[in-house]
Formats: C-alpha cells, sequence, structure tokens
C-alpha cells in the first residue's frame, strides 16, 4: 500500500493483492521507519457512514464504510474520493506503468491508457 501526501491530502494506492486482503480482513498495516522514529498508516472497513481520517499516536487511520468499501473492492472503479472536515481522502486501485515496468507489475492493474496514444489536453 502506498502513501502519498501532498498539501491537505491523504492518497493511499494499492495493488491487487492488497485489494484482495483488504476485501477479506477489512484492514491494511503498514510502517515507515526513519530513523528512531515510525510512522504508521492503516485502512479499514469500518461502520461509520462517511469515510474518514484521523492521525493519533503517530498512525494515520483511513477508515471507509463497509458498503462503500465492499462495492469498489468488487467493482471496476478505480477509486474512492472524499473530503472530510480537515483533509482530503483519495483511496485507489494502482495501475501498471505505461513507460517503465515494476517488481510489482504482476500485481497491478491494467492501465487503461497502455498502448494508446495520449493527447496532453490545453486548458
Amino acid at each position: 500500500m502506498k502513501l502519498r501526501i501532498h498539501g491537505n491530502s491523504v492518497r493511499l494506492r494499492l495493488r491487487r493483492s492488497e485489494v484482495e486482503r483488504f476485501a477479506k480482513d477489512g484492514l491494511l498495516e503498514e510502517s515507515l521507519v526513519i530513523g528512531s522514529g515510525e510512522l504508521g498508516y492503516k485502512l479499514v472497513r469500518t461502520d461509520a457512514e462517511t469515510v474518514g481520517a484521523e492521525f493519533n499516536s503517530g498512525v494515520l487511520h483511513v477508515s471507509v464504510p463497509s458498503l462503500q468499501a465492499d462495492a469498489w473492492v468488487s467493482g471496476d472503479e478505480v477509486g474512492i474520493y472524499a473530503q472530510t472536515s480537515t483533509v482530503e481522502v483519495i483511496l485507489e486501485k494502482e495501475f501498471r506503468r505505461t513507460s517503465n515496468k515494476s517488481e510489482f507489475d504482476e500485481d497491478l492493474y491494467p492501465n487503461p491508457r497502455a498502448g494508446k496514444h495520449l493527447q496532453q489536453i490545453e486548458s
């Protein structure tokens, strides 16, 4: 599970095996050790009605309502996107790269842009 923090947004990207494990267990946990400190992050399926995010005791807790989580893991939707009172939460299935290969390619979702000519959209 990849964690990306940018400004007031948190993005978690999951490989296929992680989505399967989340579907089965309702929980994924990772941690990053930096020197003598540790940053933990976890994704939890919950009975709450909305997506949530909290940071307590060095652990980022992202929670997703059961119905929304179940629909996401079993469907074709790429992600769950939510805004809490303090942070934007993005939960996505991770796609294969379109250029360089990755050691995790077999565990990633097929990229819908693979093999297609990409056009730059002008704003």
